[in-house]
């Protein structure tokens, strides 16, 4: 069996992609997202690990899916979210406060503050 693998450093469109598509299913159809609760947390997971990436287009749409995952407001969905927060949340600080310490580039200084 084959396995596919690409150095995602020399593809940081493909991480973009991926979190503007995910960042879309959060908002037009959330149920899916939810659905699988395990995927759901290693997508989180990633945003974090994407964070900390010095390509600026795929650091922001993980910061944009993490937002907006964060900013869910409905209350069906809110153990869900907690559990996620529960698990990822130190990691996330500081993964963000690291990117902003670290130099990462200026444009995304104010966003990854947001973030916070």
């Amino acid at each position: 069996q084959k396995t596919f693998q690409i150095d995602i450093n020399q593809r940081p469109d493909i991480l973009k992609n991926f979190f503007d598509m995910l960042l879309q299913a959060l908002k037009h159809c959330p149920s899916v997202v939810y659905s699988a609760p395990d995927l759901l947390a290693q997508f989180f997971k990633s945003g974090i690990v994407v964070l900390g990436f010095s390509e600026r287009l795929a650091s922001h749409s993980a910061s944009n899916f993490i937002s907006a995952f964060v900013s869910q407001n409905s209350i069906k969905l809110r153990p869900q979210i907690t559990h996620i927060l529960s698990l990822y949340l130190q990691p996330l600080i500081r993964r963000i406060i690291s990117a902003i310490i670290g130099g990462h580039p200026g444009p995304m200084i104010p966003h990854l503050s947001d973030l916070l």
